[in-house]
């Protein structure tokens, strides 16, 4: 395990509202806010990203 610093609340705000103009913008399907894990090269192998836009062959794999 890495221990990591708490995320900062303008880190979260910005990621928000992100989200929102991401979610107007293409639809309710594509955009996955914090708790999508995703594989990553290099170390750590896993990370979860505050924002995820998804291509929408990528949505129908997570279904």
């Amino acid at each position: 395990m890495i221990e990591l610093p708490p995320e900062s609340g303008e880190n979260a705000q910005i990621a928000n509202r992100l989200f929102l103009q991401f979610d107007l913008l293409l639809g309710t399907d594509r955009g996955r806010g914090h708790g999508l894990e995703l594989e990553v090269r290099g170390e750590p192998k896993n990370r979860c990203s505050d924002l995820t836009i998804l291509l929408p062959e990528s949505i129908e794999q997570l279904q």
